[in-house]
């Protein structure tokens, strides 16, 4: 009996990681929602990816209609895109 090993030599090579262009980022205004904010910067910073910011309204409660003006609650995204690239990341909201 002999050990043998046997290797694909092609699949000791990394497989190269994949290209981002453009990271979604919903926003509600929430904390938790803008805890999702420094594994984004690491991303985008990492691959060069624009970050998109989107604002998300959550929907009425029941009994309730449509707020009286879209976008009255929704948080400003502002200062998320001035804080981005400030790192020096691509942001925009919309």
């Amino acid at each position: 009996d002999v050990p043998l090993l046997l290797v694909n030599p092609h699949g000791l090579e990394r497989p190269a990681a994949p290209r981002l262009s453009r990271i979604l980022v919903p926003l509600d205004g929430s904390a938790r929602a803008e805890a999702v904010l420094p594994a984004v910067e690491r991303i985008a910073a990492a691959s060069d990816a624009r970050v998109s910011l989107l604002v998300v309204e959550p929907p009425p409660a029941a009994g309730e209609g449509p707020s009286p003006e879209p976008g009255a609650g929704a948080p400003r995204l502002d200062p998320v895109v001035e804080r981005l690239e400030g790192k020096g990341l691509r942001a925009a909201a919309g």
